[in-house]
């Protein structure tokens, strides 16, 4: 009776915590059998052959224990004329790292199989050959599922600083909060901008003036690229309704008056990952508004909003 091919998988030394290895033996096991699965520990040269005679070497290449990005290099040390095969994988930030051992460790053993069938097929006879192929087929399948797939939704959430000019007078400083929902690549945006209460004098003297407050809500898209790389950048547009809302004082009848009016936006932001579920970003939007408001006092017009305006952002990204 013909035994599975057999691997002995080497996980580099900086990054393979033993719970991570466990997962990768296991999950090959699942494959080609309870036991056929092997973890070379440190030795002198040619201990890894010793213990695993004839077996598939697999090196699994990944910077951390929890990888962003891996790549798994197969050969056959005992046949060297046999093909050495590279593949990688990149994963999402929001795939658990026990997912992501359990991926390579199927991984490899899909390799394996396939590989094991490629060599000994021209050795084979008929019958043997179409159960190699029927194996080649499956192992191929189960490679293909056991690859991140780029079309999960994709969701996070922002909360940011910002740093505004041509939204009220002078330069205001706010927060905002953003939530984006679609795929890896594109996602749709609703976001929330508040600046506090700003005062500006609208005479020489100081005695006349407003104290200004606004709240924008807007939606927009996004193209964000990058993928599972640690710096990534984004690209936006959308709309905002703006509400300003103005206080005078120093004018013979004070009055309160609250505003809408609407802004169109592009922005560009960069963002870097810090850990697997947080990241920080900085950003700067153009807007260009929509049926301007303005406002006087006694003494005339007192302020316009101008044509154009714009945010600076930073803050912090949680994805899910």
């Amino acid at each position: 009776m013909l035994l599975p091919p057999c691997v002995a998988i080497e996980l580099d030394a900086k990054q393979s915590a033993a719970s991570s290895a466990a997962i990768v033996v296991d999950r090959c096991d699942v494959v080609l059998g309870q036991g056929r699965c092997h973890l070379v520990v440190d030795g002198p040269p040619g201990d890894e052959e010793a213990a695993a005679p004839r077996c598939w070497r697999a090196r699994v290449q990944a910077p951390t224990d929890a990888p962003l990005a891996a790549t798994v290099v197969l050969h056959d040390p005992a046949r060297p004329e046999r093909r050495t095969v590279q593949r990688s994988v990149e994963f999402l930030p929001r795939d658990a790292p026990i997912d992501r051992w359990a991926t390579l460790g199927l991984l490899i053993a899909a390799l394996v199989t396939i590989e094991e069938h490629s060599a000994t097929e021209a050795d084979s006879d008929a019958e043997s050959r179409a159960a190699r192929a029927l194996e080649a087929e499956r192992a191929a399948a189960l490679l293909k599922a056991s690859l991140p797939r780029e079309s999960r939704v994709a969701f996070d959430l922002r909360a940011s600083a910002l740093l505004a000019h041509g939204m009220m007078p002078g330069w205001a400083f706010g927060v905002r909060g953003e939530a984006n929902l679609g795929s890896e690549h594109w996602k749709g945006q609703a976001r929330v901008s508040y600046l506090p209460s700003r005062s500006e004098a609208g005479s020489a003297g100081g005695r006349q003036g407003g104290d200004f407050r606004l709240l924008a809500v807007g939606l927009g898209a996004c193209r964000a690229g990058g993928g599972a790389r640690r710096i990534s950048a984004r690209l936006c547009a959308g709309g905002d309704l703006n509400v300003t809302d103005v206080q005078g004082y120093g004018v013979t009848e004070p009055a309160q008056h609250t505003v809408a009016w609407g802004s169109l936006w592009v922005g560009l932001g960069v963002e870097l990952r810090v850990f697997s579920h947080a990241a920080l970003f900085a950003g700067i939007d153009g807007s260009v508004g929509l049926k301007r408001p303005s406002f006087t006092l006694d003494s005339g017009n007192f302020y316009q909003v101008p044509a154009v305006g714009g945010y600076g952002s930073a803050g912090l990204v949680v994805p899910f």
